[in-house]
């Protein structure tokens, strides 16, 4: 489990990410929310919130040399949304997602 220190800096690296490509907070908070739910689900033994905080741990080790720290961030939360294990196309499927997550609950 996620502990709460990380759970918040996903959630302020999220809404940071966001506010500076100036988009209004409750949107931002929304899609957050709706990632964060994605994460959370009781199938995922690995695929959820705590590996979304390890790789963020790494994205802030390796910032130095990182040409586009937003997408990378992005890329980051991202990557797993769809996570079927009988399934073999997750990323695909999450990629599909990425253009649903602004939309309302």
């Amino acid at each position: 489990m996620v502990s709460a220190d990380d759970f918040d800096s996903l959630r302020g690296g999220r809404l940071g990410i966001l506010a500076g490509h100036n988009l209004p907070v409750d949107p931002a908070l929304r899609a957050f929310n709706r990632l964060a739910a994605m994460y959370s689900t009781p199938e995922r033994a690995y695929h959820n919130l705590e590996h979304l905080a390890e790789m963020s741990h790494i994205v802030d080790r390796l910032t130095p040399v990182i040409a586009d720290l937003d997408a990378v961030q992005l890329a980051v939360w991202l990557h797993d949304t769809a996570h079927d294990t009988r399934w073999p196309y997750n990323e695909e499927r999450s990629a599909e997602r990425t253009g649903t997550l602004h939309a309302p609950p």
